[in-house]
């Protein structure tokens, strides 16, 4: 059989700095500024079932991709591979639509509450509020040779607000050029190339993207001249030597015989970044087996202490296939010649081929630049009481998540292992 390949990119693009002003040309949407009164009413209006569904795959990839390779740095973007696997989800059929629903944790939804729920998730997330620019955006490129189901097309222009070209596979370095060009637009040049010219031929059927663009500042901002250099404690036993940033303040703190945990805001405190810091007698493996079992809770919102954090100035890249940590994680009908995805295109034959992600990040003063690309091709404790100011020295393996305050979701998951390692 001639079979055909979709492929699904997910991009996730995070950039939070001292200076709202975009590094390099930009697609982003406008955005007019949003109190945060009535961003809580549009996060109230969310479909918290989607939300928590979204964190929840996020962080079983998460663990699942540590498996792969412990020891080694992850950083990913749930609301960007949901999304697009949400995409994808309104082009299957049959068996493979119930085991998507049932991988994605989409129990008691109709295709319409799904893409209502994501519609009003999108919508919240781009209108992030002062201090904050977070731009979200999807798109479509088919085979110029094959018609698109009309009732898809309706359903990503409507839900997902996705744009749809066409592409043309007897070009390869050009349609390549096309996608790259798009992806480098709606990351602001933090993420040049995905699409390698030999992944297009006669058997791609489509490839859709998924866009995430995130700009904005930390609440309080440290000051670069307390930065100075400082070791940070590998896995191995090794030292590495690295620029610690370094400020006091009030912060969302606590502190067990286990781990440590603080939330540093962005914006006006509507989106925070949380540091989960294991104690120094354990590790970072047994901090994440109390994440993974719900025993740590990222949302949770610990008692308001004085005191100094100092945290590494690092800048990380990270790329990888999805589609084994998702096999792994019983979606495994999409990535063969039994898939349904009859729903996308009369086309017969059609099926995954590959899931890819790659992400940045660079923590600094002002705050934290990160871009995630997510590519699908088709072919406890009990909590101290804080009383005396803390002293939080993220100088070891620690894991870190940027999060929606309003409506919890979870924008990036990361396990830093070696903050010097760029790759």
């Amino acid at each position: 059989m001639n079979y055909k390949r979709i492929a699904f990119i997910g991009l996730a693009s995070l950039l939070l700095a001292g200076s709202l002003t975009a590094c390099g040309s930009s697609k982003a949407k406008s955005q007019a500024a949003i109190s945060m009164e009535n961003r809580d009413k549009l996060a109230a209006q969310a479909d918290q079932p989607i939300i928590q569904a979204s964190n929840n795959l996020g962080l079983r990839l998460h663990q699942q991709l540590l498996k792969e390779k412990p020891g080694q740095n992850v950083f990913l973007s749930p609301v960007s591979i949901s999304t697009a696997l949400a995409m994808v989800y309104n082009g299957s059929g049959g068996e493979t639509k119930t085991e998507l629903e049932r991988v994605l944790g989409w129990t008691n939804k109709s295709v319409d509450e799904i893409n209502t729920g994501y519609r009003e998730l999108l919508k919240l997330l781009n209108q992030p509020g002062e201090g904050i620019t977070l731009n979200i955006a999807d798109s479509v490129w088919h085979n110029s040779r094959i018609a698109v189901d009309p009732n898809f097309s309706s359903t990503i222009k409507n839900s997902y607000e996705a744009e749809e070209q066409a592409i043309d596979v007897d070009k390869p370095e050009k349609s390549a050029k096309q996608i790259n060009d798009w992806i480098s637009d709606h990351t602001s040049g933090m993420i040049d190339k995905l699409i390698e010219p030999d992944s297009i031929d006669a058997s791609l059927v489509m490839v859709l993207l998924n866009a995430v663009y995130f700009n904005g500042t930390w609440k309080d901002q440290f000051d670069a001249s307390f930065t100075m250099d400082h070791e940070f404690l590998l896995a191995d036993g090794s030292r590495q030597s690295l620029p610690f940033m370094n400020r006091s303040g009030r912060y969302s703190y606590t502190k067990n015989d286990d781990y440590e945990a603080i939330r540093l805001p962005y914006g006006q405190g509507q989106m925070s970044m949380v540091i989960l810091l294991p104690s120094a007698g354990s590790t970072l493996e047994a901090l994440q087996d109390k994440l993974w079992n719900g025993k740590i809770g990222l949302f949770d919102q610990w008692r308001e202490s004085y005191g100094q954090i100092r945290l590494p100035k690092f800048s990380i890249g990270y790329t990888t296939s999805l589609k084994e940590a998702l096999q792994a994680l019983s979606m495994k009908l999409s990535f063969t010649d039994a898939a349904d995805f009859s729903s996308l295109s009369s086309e017969p034959d059609v099926f995954i081929s590959e899931i890819k992600h790659k992400s940045i990040i660079d923590v600094s003063e002002e705050g934290t630049k990160a871009a995630a690309v997510t590519s699908i091709e088709a072919t406890t404790s009990s909590a101290e009481v804080v009383n005396e100011p803390f002293d939080m020295v993220v100088d070891r393996p620690f894991f870190l998540a940027i999060v929606d305050e309003q409506s919890d979701a979870l924008l990036f998951s990361g396990s830093i292992y070696n903050p010097a390692d760029t790759q």
